[in-house]
This record gives C-alpha cells, structure tokens and sequence, in this order.
C-alpha cells in the first residue's frame, strides 16, 4: 500500500510539473468509433503534432499554430488533451475551446467530460462547476470554457493561457473573433492558441491566414497533415486492387487522367498499392464516388485542400488538367487593407500564364 501511494505521489508531483505527463503517458481516456472507452494511445499523427508543439515551446516562443488537416486524423482530440492537462494540473488557469457550432461544442465538452471522469484519482481535482458551458476545478481557479464561434465576444472576458479553435475555416467571422483573443492571450512563452480544420475554400478568412503565416508574414506557424500519414487508411489486396471502374468519371479522358494522377501520387508520396486501393474504396464509398470531394475531405497538399472546397465558377478539375506551360508568376492573393492583391511566392497556391 505504501508503495503504491509512493508511486502516486510521484505521479502527481509530475503531472503538476509536466502537465503532458499525463497525456503522453496514456492516463486519459477516450470514446473510440465503436463506443468503447479505451485509453488515449498517440498514433502517428497525433505524436507529429505534438512534436511540433513541444518543439515551439522548447524554443521559448508562445504557441500560435495553424493545423489544416485531412479527416479523422485524431488532432481535436489531441489538442483537447493538451488543454485538459495544463488546465487540470496548473494552478489559476483558463482555458478557452472554439468551436463552428453547437454540435462541435457539446462534443468537444464531453470529451473534456470524459477525461476528468475516468482519469485517477490522485490524479484529478475536484469538479466545481460542469455544465455545457464550463468545466471549472475546485481549490486551483482553473477552467475550461465552451463556445461557440457564433459568439464574437468568446474569449473578452478574461485573460486566456490556452486556446483551442475547432473547424476555424468554418467560423462565421474569424477576424472578429480573433481580435479579442489576440488581447485575452498573453504574448508570452508558456500561452498557446492552435486553430485546427479543413479547408474551405479559397478567399476566407482562414485562408489568409494560412497564407501570411506561411511567408511568415506573421508569428503563427502552420502544419499541414495529409490523408496518407493515417495509419488505418489502407486496405488490404487479397481481392486485388479496388475496381477503378466504380468511380464516377464524366468521359474516359476523366479515367485515363484519374490512372495518371494516381501514379502520380504514389511516385511523389512514396503510397503503397494498399492506400492506393484504400484511396479508391474511399472515393466509390465515402465520398460519392466523386475525386473531387475525396480530395476535399482528404487532401495529399494544402494546394489540393483549398482548391477543392469552396465555390468556384469554372469546374475544378477541368482548371487542374489545363497546366500546359510553365507559368510565369507563382503566388498568393492576400488582402492588403480593403481591397485583394497577387504576391509573389515560390509555394504559392496561384500559378499565373498570362497577366491581363
């Protein structure tokens, strides 16, 4: 008995002073797909992302990161352990969770929900207040607040260590939002504020400001995760590869060109013929046997994420097949005060053959 409450010590004493104690060494758990609770083990991805995180702030800077990422890739629930453990184990701490609509919220709140229940004891702190808005812990003054990206006031009423923004390229006005949050969080070593999302278009507001952090025209740093680097997207071949013919393709051009990008992308991601047939069964049943909104949900680049998403005039693809020449201006448009600008970039995601 001695032993084991020496060992809990211990542990508590750590996760007070490494608060991602608690994260990396699984004490959390989870909901899988299934609804089985099973303890929160990091795949790939999600060790990835972490990574970058703890790389920031072993650089003494204050975490601001930009994640645009394919679907299901584990990174909410990542970074809402993040916030759960720095909230749970520090002392006089709020936190804040953003999330594009009611439903994220209240999904979001009942992963925090579920962490506090099943952690241990010696490990957790009494619960003060829990409602679909609040997460507050006795005797430390921390909490986490709830909200909704409806709310342009979320984050003006009080002074916020960590930040989480859920779907931000959904948010209705992230511009206004992010005003008051860039006053309610403290520029300093120690704060972190990650937006994590698909695309959704081109021309937004998340889009410009995926765009100025990647000239690094601004303090935010950006990580794209692909479709690919998913462990379990990948399907076996002892029927042989998934049938191409059961995509929907509008001419036999649209197969042959399909035969030529996808050997395209093995070649340029290293793709095994097991994710290549997985990416096949994905497009015929999650996505509507449609290429396009495959590569919406589950881009290989950010290139290919916000060129399939969003409205445009002209049919996507059609636009992607018509790179014949080399062009002669690579680039962004980014906005400068009112009005849309063309800006130089080697990685830009705008290829320009003629100016007007």
């Amino acid at each position: 008995m001695t032993i084991l409450k020496d060992i809990e010590q211990e542990e508590t004493l750590i996760a007070k002073e490494k608060p991602l104690f608690i994260v990396e060494k699984e004490f959390l758990t989870i909901k899988t797909k299934a609804g089985e609770l099973v303890k929160f083990k990091l795949n790939v991805i999600q060790k990835m992302v972490l990574a970058k995180i703890k790389d920031i702030m072993a650089k003494g800077k204050p975490v601001r990161l930009w994640i645009l990422k394919a679907r299901q890739t584990g990174i909410s629930t990542l970074i809402e352990a993040i916030v759960y453990a720095y909230t749970s184990q520090g002392e006089a701490t709020n936190s804040l969770v953003v999330a594009d609509d009611i439903d994220g919220a209240n999904y979001i709140f009942s992963m925090q929900k579920l962490f506090q229940e099943v952690l241990e004891t010696h490990l957790k702190p009494e619960i003060k207040h829990s409602n679909e808005k609040k997460l507050e812990f006795e005797g430390i003054h921390s909490q986490i607040l709830i909200e909704t990206s409806e709310n342009l006031r979320a984050g003006r009423k009080y002074t916020f260590r960590y930040v989480h923004l859920s779907e931000v390229a959904f948010f209705k006005d992230l511009k206004a939002l992010m005003l008051g949050l860039n006053q309610a969080v403290p520029n300093l070593a120690g704060t972190m504020m990650i937006g994590e999302t698909t695309a959704n278009g081109l021309g937004n507001q998340f889009y410009d400001e995926w765009v100025n952090a990647s000239q690094g025209l601004s303090d935010w740093e950006t990580l794209f995760i692909p479709w690919f680097l998913v462990d379990e997207y990948k399907m076996n071949l002892a029927n042989g590869m998934y049938p191409v013919d059961a995509i929907e393709f509008s001419s036999p051009t649209e197969k042959e060109k399909f035969l030529i990008e996808e050997g395209k992308i093995k070649k340029k991601y290293n793709l095994s013929l097991e994710q290549l047939c997985w990416r096949r069964w994905c497009i015929v049943n999650n996505c509507n046997r449609s290429v396009l909104q495959f590569n919406q949900e589950y881009p290989d680049s950010p290139e290919t994420a916000f060129i399939s998403t969003g409205d445009l005039f002209f049919d996507k693809e059609a636009l992607k097949s018509q790179e014949i020449k080399k062009p002669i201006a690579i680039g962004n448009i980014v906005k400068e005060e009112s009005r849309y600008t063309f800006r130089n970039s080697p990685t830009g995601l705008f290829k320009i053959y003629e100016f007007p």
